[in-house]
């Protein structure tokens, strides 16, 4: 987290956080599951601007550092599961045309 002080300077990318309670049966049936050679996104019910998630954290916290969102262009990142088995981090911006996702509720 880039800081200066008291203040936090976090990309207002999108994102939305999820239990792990939630991905743990998730990434257990597509480990199990025949591989089709693509990528399973899995998200959170919620979606914010993650310097908005990460202030509502630290204030839960009580921590008085102050979050701003980061000035710079949009370099949000978001974690796949692929369906060979393997894991990704991947960089992007948002899709025009995002793939099927598996929402929980």
């Amino acid at each position: 987290m880039p800081r200066h002080g008291n203040v936090v300077s976090l990309s207002p990318g999108l994102f939305q956080p999820i239990a792990a309670d939630d991905v743990a049966p998730i990434v257990a049936e597509v480990a199990l599951a025949v591989p089709r050679n693509g990528i399973v996104e899995i998200a959170g019910p919620e979606r914010a601007p993650f310097n908005e998630i990460v202030a509502r954290y630290l204030k839960a916290a009580g921590d008085p550092r102050e979050v701003v969102r980061d000035p710079r262009p949009d370099t949000g990142a978001a974690a796949s599961v692929s369906t060979n088995g393997s894991a990704a981090l991947l960089r992007q911006k948002p899709d025009p045309h995002p793939p099927n996702r598996r929402m929980v509720p």
